[in-house]
């Protein structure tokens, strides 16, 4: 028979060394970044597919994939798709991708 451990355990402190807020502010916007742009990535798709007048299911045979993959991409469910993938696809539809690299602030051009 399992004894059942009933001992109250304090729950972890907060991590409170200097600079580990702005590190995991970083993250939220590193991440909040890549999925803007996996959501954009989707968005062309779905509108690419709506465009040309495809059931989920003719969509999914040129995306070489299963019909419930193209509901997730036109649902925006970005989460389960790389921006590779994504790029794939594009192709597939007959687009290419092209990048632009800002700084943060929003201007073009290089950085020091």
């Amino acid at each position: 028979m399992i004894e059942q451990d009933n001992t109250y355990r304090k729950p972890p402190e907060s991590d409170n060394r200097p600079g580990r807020n702005r590190e995991a502010a970083r993250s939220v916007a590193e991440e909040a970044m890549t999925r803007k742009a996996r959501v954009n990535l989707m968005a062309e798709i779905g509108r690419i597919i709506r465009q040309r007048g495809w059931t989920q299911a003719e969509a999914a045979r040129v995306l070489r994939v299963r019909q419930p993959r193209v509901a997730e991409i036109m649902g925006l469910k970005a989460q389960h798709y790389s921006t590779d993938l994504l790029m794939k696809f594009l192709y597939r539809l007959g687009r290419t991708v092209s990048l632009v690299v800002e700084a943060k602030d929003g201007k073009h051009g290089k950085s020091n």
